[in-house]
């Protein structure tokens, strides 16, 4: 397929911009995204490719080679969404050279911040105040963060293994990042709480978490934590276990028949 003829223009009034849901408009949120790439040579509009490939996601697609097709399919009705000159959809090399040079972590944080306003309008119609409140306030959201290897790369010699942070209420993953291993999970989760992540939450973490350290962590930064005791910390283990035994009886008052 020829793309040397396809040119991008900008998304005209009645087009993107016409959102009844205008704060849910992901074209819009993705635009926040620097474009590293240079002008030369440019086909398609960096907001346009991410919308694409999150469209396939939400769609089901999990490989850029379905992503792609799923966009082709659809080209007709894509293209007149968001304003191209042409019907072309981006080849699968496109989506490869795209990801391979944006900032990822920036890309996380928008599509954080997008899909909490999606859910907070469908949860709160025209007041997603009362789900979303203002940054670093106590709302006493649960939030659970766990590390699990990626089950498509469990026959790996090095499986991937992500340490993600999801909040329960409204279905959405703050934060993940990739750790070499399980052991290194309580390294790489020192970094990431900060005080907007987790002063007024409640966070849930398995045994590996419970630690002195961590626990100081999330009182200094004003949150709460629920954790388990196991025998990595045999000491509370035992202290937590004598809050649910019977108290020996006194002996002391025991007669002789």
């Amino acid at each position: 397929m020829d793309y040397t003829t396809l040119t991008v223009k900008k998304p005209s009034a009645g087009s993107l911009n016409e959102e009844p849901l205008a704060v849910t408009s992901l074209y819009q949120a993705l635009k926040e995204l620097p474009d590293p790439r240079r002008d030369q040579g440019k086909r398609y509009e960096l907001a346009v490719i991410l919308c694409l490939l999150v469209l396939a996601k939400l769609a089901g697609q999990t490989k850029l080679s379905g992503a792609t097709q799923w966009v082709r399919h659809r080209r007709v009705s894509l293209a007149q969404r968001f304003g191209l000159s042409c019907q072309a959809m981006p080849c699968q090399t496109t989506y490869c050279n795209v990801l391979a040079v944006i900032d990822a972590q920036r890309l996380d944080e928008i599509l954080c911040a997008f899909f909490q306003r999606w859910e907070a309008h469908s949860r709160c119609a025209d007041e997603p105040s009362r789900l979303l409140t203002p940054q670093g306030k106590a709302d006493h959201r649960h939030l659970a963060i766990d590390g699990k290897a990626l089950r498509s790369t469990s026959k790996h010699v090095h499986p991937v293994h992500q340490l993600s942070c999801y909040e329960v209420a409204t279905g959405t993953v703050l934060w993940h990042c990739n750790v070499q291993e399980k052991h290194n999970e309580i390294s790489e989760l020192k970094p990431l709480l900060t005080v907007s992540t987790v002063k007024g939450r409640i966070l849930s973490l398995d045994a590996l978490h419970t630690q002195r350290e961590f626990c100081r962590q999330v009182q200094r930064l004003e949150g709460d934590y629920v954790l388990i005791a196991k025998d990595n910390q045999p000491t509370l283990k035992e202290d937590i276990a004598d809050f649910f035994e019977e108290p020996p009886p006194d002996q002391r008052r025991w007669q002789e028949a």
